[in-house]
């Protein structure tokens, strides 16, 4: 699960409804979206800019988490 306001990205277990949950990503900033690739990768899309000041490289990045 991914989360803008927390940063985070989470790992839930839903088995017989939400049993556990661990933050798997952290410090990133604002995540927006995540998607698993066919090799079994996470990609995490973060939306950092915020309209004001100037990019840098921490801004709207693609990150690919391995197994």
């Amino acid at each position: 699960m991914a989360s803008l306001r927390a940063t985070n990205l989470y790992q839930l277990d839903l088995y017989d409804g939400l049993s556990s949950q661990k933050t798997i990503l952290s410090g990133a900033g604002r995540i927006r979206d995540v998607a698993q690739g066919q090799d079994g990768s996470l990609y995490v899309i973060t939306s950092n800019t915020d309209g004001k000041g100037f990019p840098d490289s921490m801004d709207d990045r693609l990150l690919r988490i391995l197994k």
